[in-house]
């Protein structure tokens, strides 16, 4: 009679469990609460180290994140905007506190109670008869920056860097109007925005040609879902929440902004401007 052959039994080994990354909001962080706006981002622009340059033809991966500061909240916006003066031939004025270095200070009428020295004497020189008198007028017309806060996929190193300032000026507004053209989208749909931090996708920013006359912009979702704890656990910490105190904006009263313009353009008929302006 044939021997029965006891069956090996082979035990599993055991496997040890990743430790488990705490997110930010697992960690107990207060998260505000984002609901982003498409009509009021679509607003913002006026018709007619720390930023990110995008090179000539590159795509760049980017997860666009909600404005953290009570206003940016309180309206759900994404884009922030400063209006700068700058002096003559486009070149900042000198600080008066330190010669050595160059201030381009912000315009009273976004970031004061709206009534802007500068822009009054530049729309004083803007219809004078004299030719350099009026070009002076128009450097001296206050410019608008827009851009928003972003972290950047490096491709290289495989990883998500920020945060970083996407400026959208000159040809590249239409990437803010695609990325407007995205948020009325989704609000029409009723579906979370691509920069919800928790039901959100990073978008692609396009960026063909290397000229003025032949450079393009273009603006992508990519369709992966992806939450920003996942990105960056330490998102939320690490953004930006007062972009204006991170630029070290220079806000001039009046008097501040008239000696500004007299140290800087003593050769202007300031007779004339004292009569006319004030």
């Amino acid at each position: 009679m044939a021997k029965k052959v006891a069956k090996k039994t082979t035990r599993k080994k055991a496997t040890k469990k990743a430790p488990v990354k705490k997110t930010a909001a697992k960690a107990g962080a207060k998260r505000p609460s984002f609901k982003i706006s498409g009509a009021a981002n679509a607003g913002l622009v006026q018709t007619g180290g720390l930023f990110y340059k995008h090179e000539p033809n590159t795509t760049v991966m980017a997860c666009v994140i909600p404005r953290m500061d009570p206003e940016g909240l309180e309206n759900g916006l994404i884009w922030n905007t400063q209006s700068l003066h700058y002096g003559p031939d486009n070149a900042k004025f000198k600080n008066p506190d330190n010669p050595e270095r160059t201030i381009a200070p912000g315009c009273l009428q976004e970031h004061g109670d709206g009534d802007c020295y500068i822009c009054n004497v530049a729309d004083w020189l803007k219809q004078n008869d004299d030719f350099r008198l009026k070009a002076l007028g128009e450097q001296l017309a206050p410019s608008q920056q827009i851009f928003c806060q972003v972290w950047i996929f490096d491709q290289t190193k495989k990883e998500w860097y920020g945060p970083r300032l996407y400026k959208s000026g000159g040809c590249s507004k239409t990437i803010y109007k695609g990325i407007n053209s995205l948020l009325n989208m989704a609000e029409q749909m009723g579906s979370a925005p691509f920069c919800d931090p928790d039901n959100g996708q990073p978008i692609a920013l396009i960026r063909e040609g290397s000229t003025m006359n032949d450079t393009r912009y273009s603006v992508q979702q990519t369709g992966q879902p992806m939450p920003y704890d996942k990105m960056d656990p330490d998102w939320l910490s690490k953004a930006i929440t007062d972009v204006d105190a991170k630029l070290d904006l220079r806000v001039m009263d009046i008097n501040e902004q008239k000696q500004l313009l007299f140290q800087t353009l003593p050769d202007l008929p300031w007779e004339d401007i004292e009569r006319e302006v004030g």
